[in-house]
This record gives C-alpha cells, sequence and structure tokens, in this order.
C-alpha cells in the first residue's frame, strides 16, 4: 500500500469505528450499495478503498473526511471478531435455550406417549 493510501485507510478505519457499527459489512453493503466481499475489502485494508467508495460513505454518513487518529478499538474488534460476535450473541442464544426447554416441557406434557395414552 502507498503512504497516501495507508493514511487514508487509517481515516476510514477511525472514522468507522466511530460510527460503531455492530456489523459494518453489512450496514456499508447495504447502505453504500456495494458488495460485502468489496466492503471487507477495503475496511481490511486488502484493497486501497476507492474515491467512489469514499465519497459515498461519507456522504451517506454525513461525516467529513478529515485527519483523525485511529481508534483502537475498530482495530480489537476487528482482529477478533469471533470474540465480539460471542458477546453479542450469547444473551440470545441463551434466551432462545430457555424458550426451548419451555416448549419441549409443553409438547412433553400435551402428547401422549408411544404406549398410546
Amino acid at each position: 500500500m502507498k503512504k497516501e493510501e495507508e493514511e487514508r485507510f487509517k481515516i476510514l478505519r477511525s472514522d468507522l469505528a466511530r460510527l460503531r457499527l455492530r456489523f459494518p459489512v453489512v450496514v456499508l453493503a447495504k447502505r453504500l450499495g456495494v458488495a460485502k466481499s468489496t466492503v471487507s475489502l477495503y475496511i481490511n485494508g486488502r484493497l486501497p478503498a476507492s474515491d467512489n467508495f469514499l465519497n459515498r460513505f461519507y456522504k451517506a454518513f454525513d461525516l467529513e473526511l478529515r485527519n483523525a487518529p485511529p481508534v483502537d478499538e475498530f482495530e480489537s474488534e476487528l482482529s477478533n471478531p469471533k470474540e465480539s460476535l460471542d458477546s453479542e450473541l450469547l444473551p440470545i442464544l441463551k434466551s432462545i435455550e430457555q424458550r426451548l426447554e419451555v416448549l419441549t416441557e409443553f409438547i412433553h406434557q400435551r402428547l401422549p406417549g408411544p404406549e398410546g395414552k
């Protein structure tokens, strides 16, 4: 990556972190009409973000392109997405598990057993 591209990447990542999006790839893809794979390449620094993408990003989120220091929080979130996802999904999964247990118990009480009660 060229120095200018690297600087633009750092600014993009910093501004994206400030938006605090739960699923940035999905949100950006939908809002900007860009493929998720392309967004992922851009925000992970594997491909320099095009001027068109950057302009649409800043316009869509009503942000101004500026020189801002990187935000470390976003970096850690992207470096370990499983941990971030687990912490968000765990309460939901526990709730689903509890509801399934209640439903299973209800079904066992209402349905006749194998002996044909």
